[in-house]
């Protein structure tokens, strides 16, 4: 029981923002959630692309300014090169997850969880695939949750939902710290 309470100290301890994204969720079974953690590296790769490319490009970012100062020209091509990856992601987002291209939750959210007020109502526990599409980067994460409360929320026929995130992988994690910790930096 002594865990569990640090654990909960903890968790208030983390940085909650509140921001604008696009979200979709469904129910899975117990079953299903063991399935969707095995293969999520594949489901990942898919879904994520925008991710992926955000996070490589994070990665060399540094090595771009030595090119830049001592070869101005070669840093041009590569910015030009950039530039076409870019637009290539852009190409291929929508049709991988034209669900979540703009944003349609208010949510507060944390690396370990989020909430939103929904129409639906879940019993606490249930397991939930959820598709989270950051904004203005457009980075999606795919995470796997369970209900952590439902509550009434102060519009009728509306609850505040509350999820415990049970899976994210380390990378996106760190895209949505580095999210988070801007949204905290935005004048």
């Amino acid at each position: 029981m002594e865990i569990n309470k640090t654990m909960e100290h903890e968790r208030r301890k983390l940085q909650r923002v509140s921001d604008h994204v696009a979200l979709t969720y469904r129910e899975i079974s117990s079953d299903e959630l063991d399935l969707k953690i095995e293969n999520h590296d594949k489901l990942r790769l898919r879904l994520s692309l925008r991710s992926i490319f955000e996070h490589e490009k994070r990665q060399h970012a540094s090595l771009t300014k030595p090119i830049l100062e001592n070869q101005p020209d070669v840093a041009r091509y590569l910015g030009y090169l950039d530039k076409q990856l870019e637009l290539l992601a852009n190409v291929l987002l929508p049709v991988i997850d034209t669900d979540l291209n703009a944003p349609n939750y208010h949510v507060d959210i944390t690396t370990t969880g989020l909430g939103f007020v929904t129409g639906k109502p879940l019993p606490v526990d249930t397991s939930l695939e959820v598709r989270l599409r950051l904004f203005p980067s457009r980075i999606l994460l795919v995470i796997y949750g369970a209900v952590a409360y439902c509550d009434p929320a102060q519009k009728a026929s509306t609850h505040k939902l509350g999820i415990d995130f049970l899976y994210l992988h380390d990378q996106d994690r760190e895209y949505l710290a580095q999210h988070i910790l801007a949204l905290n930096h935005k004048p």
